[in-house]
């Protein structure tokens, strides 16, 4: 599971109540009941590229990850989860197993990707 830092989060005061309510402790006591689970360090899982490891920085509004150096295309929290499964291995030496990735289609983008991709192509 990705160490979420709660305090750091509620700051936000639009997302402040929603978070408060999730039941952060409850779920987490759950899964701890059901299967042995690690807490992994929440830096940068949604800024690094699960495949290469570069750095492609994004806001909230930004819902596809697209690395420039290793042309993957996927979805952002799924790039996250693998970023969080890949250091959860690593903390038990684990190796990753290589996996075929889904790309994702883009059919419609928000206006924001389409001004951060026109950023980077001129």
């Amino acid at each position: 599971m990705e160490k979420l830092h709660l305090q750091n989060m509620i700051k936000n005061h639009n997302l402040a109540q929603r978070i408060m309510d999730a039941g952060w402790s409850s779920f987490k006591n759950m899964i701890d009941y059901k299967c042995m689970q690690i807490d992994v360090e929440s830096r940068n899982t949604t800024v690094d590229c699960f495949r290469c490891g570069h750095k492609v920085p994004k806001t909230l509004a930004i819902r596809i990850h697209q690395c420039d150096q290793c042309g993957l295309i996927i979805d952002r929290d799924y790039n996250t989860s693998l970023n969080i499964l890949k250091r959860g291995l690593a903390l038990w030496n684990l190796p990753m197993e290589h996996r075929e990735v889904t790309p994702v289609e883009i059919s419609q983008r928000s206006g924001k990707q389409e001004e951060s991709l026109s950023v980077r192509v001129e």
